[in-house]
């Protein structure tokens, strides 16, 4: 995989990450919305960065009809809520492990987005998503969070 292949995967992270914020849904029904349009975002990536990152996810909420939600993640929370960039690459990590294990970027996406511990690293007073890559693929891969570890 090229590094723009892993810079797109990581501008669509983000951005499913910044639409989620923005809308209040969970990321997982947020990369259900872009499902169609999944793989032309992630070859366009490249250009679509280019603009700011507001105006790109108003752009995608209205092309793929996101609806708002009532999933709020930073309403509330008892700490600093982590950057979308910071939580688009904790979702690259994860999408790149998946792709690494012979499945297409696209495929990838949709299992990392679809995975339960999605919303566990969406919750910012749990602290997940701070931990290391290897533990949260370990979790990935296993389809829930590992006690032991927490």
């Amino acid at each position: 995989m090229t590094e723009q292949e892993k810079d797109n995967i990581y501008f669509v992270c983000c951005m499913i990450e910044v639409i989620g914020r923005k809308t209040k849904n969970r990321r997982h029904d947020v990369a259900m919305y872009l499902r169609d349009g999944l793989a032309h975002e992630l070859e366009y990536a490249d250009i679509t960065h280019c603009l700011p990152m507001e105006q790109a996810a108003e752009e995608w909420i209205e092309s793929y009809n996101i609806p708002d939600g009532s999933y709020d993640t930073l309403t509330g929370s008892e700490y600093d809520i982590p950057s979308s960039l910071s939580i688009g690459r904790v979702y690259q990590n994860l999408v790149l492990n998946t792709v690494a294990s012979q499945m297409e970027p696209v495929k990838a996406i949709e299992a990392v987005f679809s995975s339960p511990i999605i919303d566990n690293i969406t919750d910012f007073d749990s602290g997940v998503y701070y931990r290391s890559p290897s533990y949260l693929q370990y979790c990935y891969e296993k389809g829930e969070l590992e006690d032991y570890y927490m």
